[in-house]
């Protein structure tokens, strides 16, 4: 037993000597291990942002909804359109995430086209390359010239799989549109209503002048209210008339009264 622990410690250790070697003598291997854990994030963060706005918006397909690469227009942020195949740096404030970077402390790159999207760490600059800094980068530094970065056979590349971009199974409800927001009070309007309700005396209306006249301050009232066209000119009709000028009692008429402490 104790030779078998002995036997598996020294294979153990052979493996990693060896995946030392690896990454020692293939500068390209290792940088593309330390990359790893970014171009994840950044693809998760790209499917995560598709995903949402199709469900949004519930048109198209799920790729059709992947933003647009930072073509230099606005640090960060998603061109607003992008035709055929586009490379451009991620776009890192649309996806709400903070500037991600390669283990070179490049920002990472993006691809996408018709054929499918990559993530893309440019890495160190080879040959003669020349990463020069350009207006509209502060953050990231460098330019937007994708040669510069992406075509010198160091970068590494992690593709979004059409697998990625299935519809989702389920989509949040859209959020409910907020309520219109109340119309704003009519002086004229809330001062004949007052008047109206002055009127009220349990279920008596002291608008009621014997028989069925109407006390002209309550004829006025009306008035005015019809004028102002406010949204309780129905229920100073009905207030100062029948059935409600000599009973407050009716249901309508309580409506009506209920109308007018509204009214503005």
């Amino acid at each position: 037993m104790a030779m078998l622990a002995v036997v598996i410690l020294i294979v153990v250790a052979l493996a990693g000597l060896l995946i030392y070697d690896a990454l020692r003598d293939n500068p390209r291997m290792a940088s593309q291990t330390r990359a790893a854990p970014q171009l994840a994030e950044a693809r998760e963060a790209l499917i995560g942002h598709a995903k949402a706005e199709w469900c949004r918006l519930q048109t198209g397909t799920v790729a059709d909804h992947l933003p647009c690469p930072d073509t230099g227009t606005s640090e960060g942020q998603a061109a607003a359109t992008c035709a055929g195949t586009v490379r451009g740096r991620l776009p890192w404030r649309t996806l709400g995430l903070p500037p991600v970077r390669d283990a070179a402390g490049e920002c990472l790159w993006y691809e996408r086209g018709p054929g499918g999207a990559r993530v893309i760490a440019p890495g160190a600059a080879q040959g003669a390359q020349v990463r020069d800094a350009a207006a509209g980068a502060p953050v990231c530094g460098g330019n937007y010239d994708p040669a510069q970065y992406v075509e010198g056979g160091n970068d590494i590349a992690l593709a979004i799989a059409a697998a990625d971009l299935a519809p989702p199974s389920g989509c949040a409800p859209p959020a409910p549109p907020p309520p219109p927001p109340p119309p704003s009070s009519n002086p004229s309007c809330v001062s004949a209503a007052n008047t109206l309700l002055s009127k009220v005396s349990g279920n008596s209306n002291l608008c009621r002048q014997g028989g069925n006249r109407v006390a002209p301050e309550c004829t006025g009232a009306a008035n005015q209210i019809a004028i102002n066209n406010c949204g309780c000119r129905p229920a100073a009709d009905a207030f100062v008339n029948p059935p409600c000028l000599n009973n407050l009692n009716p249901p309508q008429c309580q409506a009506a009264i209920a109308s007018l402490q509204g009214c503005g």
